[in-house]
């Protein structure tokens, strides 16, 4: 029998954790799955899922841009200021011989009886 060293023990077993890599390992299996079958309905669902995402965050970006449209149309105003928090008083004060309004818009949960439901709600003075 011959003697061991323990660095060539240790340089022996680092070899082995690198021929074992759990990347390596995970890619094989999902290989393997593909090629059984298994894997493509989770991938298809995925799929399906962030594109059902996409689609809605774009359609309410984009009916989000029709109500503002038609809410300019509505005011038939010159110009619309959007803020998300108060004017300060000097634009007020600024705005005074103008023939102005101002209109406040939040969604909130309407219930009743039936149920409830998404609305929103516009305020204009």
């Amino acid at each position: 029998m011959s003697a061991v060293s323990s660095s060539e023990v240790t340089s022996s077993d680092q070899r082995g954790l690198k021929q074992h890599s759990p990347n390596k390992s995970l890619v094989r299996w999902s290989l393997g799955e593909i090629r059984q079958g298994n894997l493509w309905p989770i991938s298809v669902a995925l799929v399906l899922v962030i594109a059902s995402i996409f689609a809605l965050s774009a359609l309410a970006s984009r009916m989000e841009q029709v109500i503002v449209k038609q809410g300019k149309d509505a005011l038939t105003a010159d110009a619309v200021f959007v803020s998300a928090n108060p004017f300060s008083d000097s634009l007020l004060k600024s705005t005074e011989q103008l023939e102005r309004s101002v209109m406040t818009r939040f969604s909130t949960m309407a219930f009743s009886d039936n149920g409830m439901q998404l609305i929103s709600v516009r305020g204009v003075d």
